[in-house]
């Protein structure tokens, strides 16, 4: 794929642009996160190294205590976010989107058949561009309810996974891609028309997700 004619992602120029880079830019963490994610990296690690040893009862009870690190109120935490996000998306509510992303410039996003957007400035911008001309769309198609329109899309996640290791959440999910039809003679009508694959990247910073 990246060898092809109209590569999605350009690999080498990509790598290059880091090789010339002064520095790379790494995600900033508060003193508490960085404890966080230093006991962690410790648990992990004795996990690990216990496995290797064949010590599997410490192994056990390290499992246990990575487990019991997260707490289960991150677990809705994260979820809630994640349900404003798809809220936010469906509503094309800019400033509701905007207070979901961390002001971070290694945050990224990619949307479907896209590069990868990096950089808060850019990804919001993004997202932006993407929410005016979707209410462009929908004026120019006024009257004309079979016409295709972004404007009448609703996107809800389905079938969530969710893995939380320190600060950092790992959500995937399905998206559903609803739409309002008019059907003659009938009520609108909210009808599946796509699903497509998600990954949403969670940290926590400052006790919020």
């Amino acid at each position: 794929i990246l060898n092809s004619p109209d590569p999605p992602f350009d690999y080498e120029n990509a790598v290059q642009s880091l090789l010339n880079a002064d520095t790379i830019p790494n995600p900033s963490l508060e003193p508490t996160e960085y404890e966080i994610e230093k006991s962690l990296s410790e648990l992990e690690s004795s996990l690990y190294q216990s496995i290797e040893e064949a010590d599997y009862d410490t192994a056990l009870d390290l499992q246990a205590k990575i487990k019991n690190s997260t707490n289960v109120d991150d677990y809705g935490a994260v979820l809630y976010t994640n349900s404003n996000f798809y809220k936010a998306f469906s509503s094309r509510n800019y400033n509701d989107m905007k207070l979901l992303w961390l002001a971070d410039p290694t945050v990224s996003c990619i949307h479907p058949s896209t590069p990868p957007i990096v950089g808060a400035n850019d990804v919001l911008s993004s997202f932006q561009s993407l929410f005016s001309s979707s209410k462009s769309s929908s004026n120019n198609n006024k009257g004309d309810e079979t016409a295709p329109n972004f404007e009448r899309n609703t996107i809800l996640p389905a079938n969530i996974r969710l893995v939380i290791k320190g600060t950092v959440a790992i959500l995937t999910c399905e998206e559903e891609i609803y739409t309002k039809r008019f059907v003659r003679g009938q009520k609108r009508k909210k009808e599946l028309v796509n699903t497509f694959m998600s990954t949403n990247v969670y940290r926590k910073v400052g006790e919020k997700w």
